[in-house]
C-alpha cells in the first residue's frame, strides 16, 4: 500500500494513501514534515491491519472497534458520558447504517432533531449536541484511517453554535449564607476552600495535608478524586489539565485550615488512630477521602437551608474568578489560580474588567471635558 504527503500550508500536510481502483484515504494534520511522515506510516499500517477492501461495516460495528481502542484512554467520567451519548442518541440514529452511507446531511438532520426534542426526549443544549458531534467525528475519522471511508462526513457537518456563556455566580451575601448553613466543620471548610482558591470539587476532595503549607500560606493542587464507571468506586488522578498549581491563601482561610487540622488531629488521636500529614484534609473516620458525590449532597442540603436552592458547588469557583476579575486582578493570574490551560477559557470572566475599563474612560472624559 502506497501513500504520499502534500504540503497544504505552513506546518499543514495532507496525507493520502492509495486504496486501489482510484480510491484514496485522506487526512490533514498540523506539524513538521517528519511528524507528517510518521503519521502517514501509521495510517498505512492501520489500513494494512484493518484491510482496505473488506465489505463496508455498519456505523455500530466501526463504533465498537473505535470504543475498544479509544475508551481506555478516557477519564472515567468522560468515558461514562461518552457511553451514555452513544447508547442514547448516536447508535439508535446511525447504528444500522453502513458507514459509507452516512452523509453529512444525515448528521445535520440528527443535530436538528436533537435540538428540537421529541415527546419522549427533551431538547438537547447546543453544548451537548456539539459533544455528540465530536464523538461521531472521532468515529468517522477512525473509519477514514481504517480505509472504510475516503473522507469523513462529519468534517462539514453543522452542529449548533454554543451561545456566549452567561455566568450567574452567587453574590457575597449568598456565599456568607452558604457558609453559615454548613452544619459540619468539613463542609464549611470545603465551601471556604472553593471560594478562596477556585478549586474544583474533586480537587478539594483530593487535598492532603502534605499539599498545604500553612507557614508559606499556600496550597498545591496536584490531584483530583473522580468516580469510576460503576459510580460507586472512587479513584485519585491528576487534575483536569494534568498540571499541578500552587495557590496563595488569605489569612482567614489559613486560620480555618489551622483550626481544622488541630481538631482533626485531636479527634484521630483520641480514637487511637495515628495522624499523619499524608491524610486527606477532608477524610472520613476510616481515613478515606470524601467522595465528590458526598460533598455535593451535603452542599445541596446546605444551600436549601441557606435559601439559595439554585447555587451549585461549582458556582463557588465562578464566584472566585469573577470577584478577582472585578477587583482588577490580571486574567493571567486568574487563569493560573483556576488551572486553566488556555487564557481564552478564563476570558469569560473578563466582564468585570470591561466594567472597570468603562469607568476609566468616564473618568478620563471628565478630565477632558474640563
Amino acid at each position: 500500500m502506497r501513500g504520499h504527503l502534500r504540503e497544504r500550508g505552513k506546518d499543514r500536510w495532507q496525507l493520502a494513501v492509495h486504496l486501489g481502483h482510484n480510491r484514496y484515504a485522506y487526512r490533514t494534520i498540523h506539524g513538521t514534515e517528519r511528524q507528517a511522515g510518521r503519521e502517514l506510516a501509521r495510517m498505512i499500517a492501520d489500513l494494512d491491519t484493518h484491510g482496505a477492501t473488506r465489505g463496508r461495516p455498519t456505523f455500530a460495528q466501526v463504533e465498537a472497534d473505535w470504543w475498544e481502542l479509544h475508551a481506555p484512554r478516557l477519564a472515567p467520567n468522560t468515558r461514562r458520558g461518552y457511553r451514555t451519548k452513544l447508547d442514547t442518541h448516536i447508535i439508535p440514529a446511525l447504528g444500522t447504517t453502513k458507514i459509507n452511507a452516512v452523509r453529512t446531511v444525515d448528521l445535520d438532520r440528527l443535530y436538528q432533531q436533537l435540538a428540537a426534542g421529541t415527546r419522549a426526549r427533551k431538547p438537547l443544549a447546543p453544548r451537548t449536541i456539539r459533544q455528540i458531534h465530536a464523538i461521531i467525528s472521532a468515529i468517522c475519522s477512525a473509519a477514514v484511517r481504517w480505509g472504510y471511508l475516503t473522507r469523513s462526513p462529519a468534517d462539514h457537518a453543522d452542529p449548533p453554535k454554543i451561545p456566549p456563556s452567561e455566568l450567574a455566580p452567587p453574590d457575597a451575601a449568598a456565599v456568607r449564607a452558604l457558609l453559615a448553613a454548613a452544619n459540619t466543620p468539613g463542609l464549611r471548610l470545603a465551601i471556604q476552600l472553593a471560594v478562596a482558591t477556585g478549586a474544583r470539587r474533586g480537587e478539594i476532595c483530593a487535598l492532603r495535608w502534605t499539599d498545604v503549607d500553612l507557614t508559606a500560606g499556600e496550597l498545591t493542587i496536584a490531584r483530583s478524586i473522580t468516580h469510576l464507571d460503576d459510580g460507586k468506586t472512587i479513584s485519585e488522578k491528576s487534575t483536569k489539565t494534568h498540571q499541578s498549581r500552587t495557590v496563595a491563601l488569605d489569612p482567614t482561610t489559613i486560620a480555618a485550615l489551622e483550626q481544622y487540622r488541630r481538631t482533626q488531629r485531636e479527634a484521630w488521636l483520641l480514637a487511637g488512630h495515628p495522624w499523619t500529614a499524608d491524610l486527606h484534609v477532608l477524610a472520613t473516620a476510616a481515613g478515606e477521602p470524601w467522595r465528590p458525590d458526598r460533598l455535593t449532597l451535603a452542599f445541596e442540603r446546605a444551600r436549601k437551608r441557606a435559601k439559595h436552592p439554585t447555587v451549585r458547588f461549582h458556582d463557588l469557583r465562578h464566584f472566585h474568578a469573577t470577584e478577582l476579575a472585578e477587583a482588577g486582578v490580571p486574567l493571567t493570574v486568574v487563569r493560573d489560580r483556576l488551572g486553566h490551560r488556555d487564557i481564552a477559557t478564563t476570558g469569560i470572566y473578563a466582564h468585570g474588567r470591561r466594567d472597570g475599563d468603562r469607568a476609566a474612560a468616564v473618568a478620563i472624559g471628565k478630565i477632558l471635558a474640563g
